[in-house]
């Protein structure tokens, strides 16, 4: 009987590892939603994972000290992933709101805050930002107005972020693009 049950756990286990590399998850974000899967199953409830969700930020002293964003955001499993569209500097009605790069950002940014905020988060539960630019000099020459901004919306919350330039964006006024990932609490 020991040996049917390591073998269908063996199957299990080359099953699980085959949804991880398929779906490209995590192994420890895995780990953590089977763990407490177990926990719930044999009756500990009583132990709430998601109210000690937090993310650990991964800033390896090999690469320097990032500035204004985190190299890798571990987050705890036992939340909701919430994946956010690239959000421009439209308003409700679709238009761009302003020409200016600086005022796009600050457009953008609360529109992927919005979205954040109407799934039941808070900006502090975004674990990844993708900025899209189609000028990464005006970027670099308005930094200092872009981080304000920044901060206006996320606080001193820094997730990891990654600045590309692109060739343009969905709207041919549109200047700058954010898209996003956030852990949200179960």
């Amino acid at each position: 009987m020991d040996r049917a049950r390591e073998a269908g756990d063996s199957a299990v286990a080359h099953f699980v590892g085959s949804i991880v590399l398929f779906l490209g998850l995590a192994p420890q974000a895995l780990f953590c939603h089977l763990l407490r899967r177990f926990l719930f199953t044999n009756h500990l409830a009583a132990i709430n994972l998601s109210s000690v969700m937090a993310f650990k930020l991964i800033n390896p002293e090999a690469l320097g000290a990032p500035k204004g964003y985190s190299n890798g955001v571990l987050a705890d499993a036992g939340g909701k992933l919430l994946f956010i569209a690239g959000q421009i500097a439209w308003n409700k009605n679709q238009q761009v709101v302003s020409d200016d790069f600086v005022e796009q950002f600050d457009h953008a940014l609360a529109n992927v805050v919005a979205v954040v905020k109407a799934a039941g988060g808070e900006p502090a539960n975004v674990a990844r930002l993708v900025i899209y630019v189609t000028n990464k000099t005006e970027y670099l020459e308005r930094t200092r107005e872009v981080g304000e901004r920044y901060r206006k919306h996320m606080g001193k919350h820094y997730p990891a972020m990654a600045l590309v330039q692109v060739a343009g964006l969905v709207d041919n006024a549109a200047k700058v693009e954010i898209e996003g990932m956030a852990v949200l609490p179960a």
